[in-house]
């Protein structure tokens, strides 16, 4: 039987990095890592076996010294092992542990829990969850291209407060990355909102944030596995 999956949608993309910015706020500063991190586990979960840390880099399409740097502080929290290939030692096998199975299933049902009923997903499973986040590792997305994300799907602009309410970001952040883009040319103010600075992309804006979107809309969910 050929193996069964869909595409990204953009939507839904933006729930599931909201689901994880909020459940990660809400973590002690000890047991948060990022969401390309989290990605690696629910990688290595998705793939049940021991994989190169070259396999994981081109995974996520990085240099595999920024791999080393998040697969050490995997191996830290004690979420992942690492060991030394028996053949050639430059080969560095990431393993999930017991702690990073329990870590993978907290952070899958908690933010399966900030899905609203009315919203996408929130009849699925958490391993479901784990199988999107798999999926999304193969995108690096900046807190920028967030809020440039959350603007496409509104043609009349948005808030900086709605921004943070929709992307689940710290509000310094979305503040930070927005004058970044408006200063870049990519968002502009819009007139006419009292007390509320109201923005919206810009053309250039709007391109940039299409080809992001395209990117995610080509992400690829399996449904099965070994069918």
């Amino acid at each position: 039987m050929a193996e069964s999956w869909f595409t990204m949608e953009l939507r839904i993309y933006l729930l599931l990095r909201r689901a994880f910015n909020v459940v990660r706020q809400s973590m002690p500063v000890s047991e948060r890592i990022t969401f390309e991190e989290f990605a690696i586990l629910c990688h290595l979960q998705v793939e049940g076996v021991a994989l190169k840390a070259s396999e994981i880099a081109d995974y996520q399409a990085v240099l595999r010294t920024t791999m080393t740097h998040r697969s050490n502080l995997l191996a830290r929290n004690g979420y992942i092992e690492r060991t030394m290939g028996e053949n050639d030692r430059r080969n560095v096998f990431c393993t999930l542990t017991d702690k990073g199975r329990d870590y993978i299933s907290l952070v899958s049902n908690e933010m399966l829990a900030q899905i609203k009923p009315s919203q996408p997903l929130h009849r699925t499973r958490p391993e479901r969850i784990v199988m999107f986040v798999d999926a999304m590792g193969h995108l690096f997305c900046t807190a920028r291209d967030i809020v440039l994300l959350c603007l496409l799907l509104h043609e009349e602009g948005s808030s900086i407060s709605l921004i943070v309410d929709e992307s689940g970001l710290l509000q310094p952040t979305v503040s930070m990355s927005v004058g970044g883009l408006i200063e870049d040319e990519l968002v502009k103010r819009v007139s006419g909102q009292a007390r509320t600075t109201w923005i919206s992309l810009s053309g250039a804006g709007r391109e940039a944030a299409e080809e992001i979107a395209q990117q995610i809309s080509e992400l690829v969910v399996h449904r099965m596995r070994n069918a």
